[in-house]
Parts: structure tokens; sequence; C-alpha cells
């Protein structure tokens, strides 16, 4: 995870906000507009070079159709779009797949969906033979790496905004907890003599780490 002189003079602010605001839904726009762009999101939205079938870059089109399925919250409907310049506009249907507006701040668990469903679908990217003739690389993927650099980078984002999420190395969100209360929860096993106690107190657990509040 990226540390600033700040983080070291004075220490870490405690991440204690649970909504993230659009300061920060734009910079997680832009970090996943810069993954589309350098061919990460290659990885499973392939676009293929002309003459075969290496890859070369992020079919974009196929990933936001597929994020727009999997995530339709987090993508603005035309009346929220239309009314960033007609507030009086009335359409709520859209046609055609778009992709998210970072002038419409959707629900922080639709955010939170959307960084998952990035991570399950990135690599890092290695340029590997040049194609002189349509002037672009052939790339390579290191799936591991490039979920690695992904979760540092939206951890980064999270802790200096004091967002209480963070993603882990299965790129998965999860409640950032006071160290007390992080310290008691890890220490639980619950053995109770009742299994079916156990799973209740186990299942109560796993429902106050969920994002969701």
């Amino acid at each position: 995870m990226n540390e600033y002189f700040s983080d070291r003079e004075t220490g870490l602010k405690p991440q204690t906000l649970v909504h993230i605001d659009m300061r920060v839904w734009k910079a997680l726009i832009s970090l996943i507009n810069s993954r589309i762009s350098d061919g990460s999101l290659g990885y499973k939205f392939p676009r293929y070079c002309e003459d075969g079938d290496d890859v070369c870059g992020t079919n974009s089109e196929k990933f936001w159709v597929r994020a727009e399925a999997e995530v339709p919250d987090v993508f603005p409907t035309k009346q929220e779009l239309a009314q960033e310049d007609d507030p009086f506009a009335i359409k709520t249907y859209r046609t055609e797949p778009s992709i998210p507006s970072d002038s419409v701040l959707p629900d922080t668990i639709a955010i939170l969906d959307f960084l998952e469903f990035v991570a399950r679908n990135l690599a890092s990217v290695r340029e590997g033979s040049y194609h002189s003739f349509w002037k672009h690389y052939h790339l390579e993927f290191d799936r591991d790496a490039g979920l690695e650099n992904f979760k540092n980078e939206i951890n980064t984002i999270f802790r200096r905004n004091q967002i209480a999420f963070e993603m882990d190395v299965n790129g998965k969100i999860q409640r950032v907890l006071g160290a007390a209360v992080g310290h008691a929860i890890g220490r639980m096993h619950f053995q109770t003599g009742d299994e079916d106690l156990d799973n209740l107190l186990k299942r109560a657990v796993d429902h106050f780490l969920k994002p969701d509040s």
C-alpha cells in the first residue's frame, strides 16, 4: 500500500466513513478507465489483433456491457444523465449500454460491487511482441500481480479518504474494524456445545463484517 509522509509523521487517520463521496467516486472511475486503457481488463475482455488471436488491448464495449448486466445500480439512468443539463427531463430508460458517469454518484454498495467486478476481471500487463504494421504490442498477463496492484491502489484511496472499507487479497470488499473490535472478532471460535447456536453466532459475525450497513 502506498504510504505518504503524513502517514509516517502523524499516523493513519481512522477509517470511519461508510459512504463514498463524489471526490472518491471520480478517483475510482479514473483508476478503472486507466485499467481499460492500458489493457489490464483485456485479461477477461480481450481486444484481438486484426491479424490473429493475440490480445492487444481491452474490448471496452464488452466490458461495459457485462458490467452493466452484473452491477446495474452503478450506471446512471437516462433521466439522471439528462438532468445534468435539463432538470425537467423525464426519460427513465436506456436503450443501449452506457458507462458510469463521474458526475452522478451511485450508492456506496453499488460502487463496492463494481470494484469487486473489476478486481475479478483484470491482470497486470506485460508487453510482448511488437506488431509493426498495426503499431501495437501483443500483451501478456499476470493475474496475481494485477490483483495485488489494484487492491493496493483501492485501499490507498479508501485509507487516505477515511473510507471504512478495504479490498482483501481475493478482491473482496471488507469492512474496516477498529483495532479492538477486529482483534476480538478475529479470535472468535464458537464452541458452545450447541451446533445451531454456533452457526447463528457465526452468521451474526459474517453479517457484521459485510459492507451493507
